[in-house]
């Protein structure tokens, strides 16, 4: 019998205590002490029955003070997730708004490069063009050149012929 906390242990004792009372046939001193067998095992099972309602509130307490500790836990894991949840969008907005500046950049990059291209060939053109024309001049300056001399010397002939042809009419109407 060592669980006097169970009702049909303690109802076995009790049982076998009156049983006992009435076999040894003692009469009132008997029944006395076993009422106060009864009272004193009814006492312990009482002072046990507190204990172990005392461990189990102990332990009930210990096992809600752990729980307030985990939903506290959870709580700040929880906000620490919307946290980098909000930091991670703030992340991906800023990394969209990146990509669009970087190829909005490259377009223009690509553009200023063909720009380039084209005004580098449109320079050389220019430059070839200008060359040849600086060519024709040079060619027309000293056709120029060549043509004023010719004239000159045509008319430096012209003038020496006339000279003397002008010489020789003079001479000629003077004596």
């Amino acid at each position: 019998m060592a669980d006097f906390g169970m009702l049909g242990n303690s109802a076995q004792l009790h049982d076998r205590d009156r049983g006992a009372g009435f076999n040894s046939g003692g009469g009132s001193s008997t029944a006395m002490t076993t009422t106060m067998g009864r009272e004193s095992r009814a006492q312990e099972a009482i002072r046990m029955k507190d204990e172990q309602l005392k461990v189990l509130t102990d332990q009930n307490s210990q096992l809600l003070a752990s729980l307030d500790a985990m939903e506290e836990e959870a709580n700040r894991i929880q906000t620490d997730k919307l946290s980098i949840d909000e930091e991670n969008r703030r992340l991906k907005d800023q990394n969209f708004e990146l990509r669009n500046k970087a190829r909005a950049a490259e377009t223009a990059a690509k553009k200023a490069v063909a720009e380039m291209a084209d005004k580098d060939s449109q320079l050389k053109i220019m430059t070839d063009q200008n060359s040849e024309l600086l060519r024709l001049l040079e060619q027309e300056e000293a056709l120029l050149i060549f043509l004023s001399l010719k004239l000159l010397f045509a008319g430096f002939a012209s003038c020496q012929r006339l000279t003397r042809h002008y010489s020789a009419t003079r001479t000629s109407s003077w004596w």
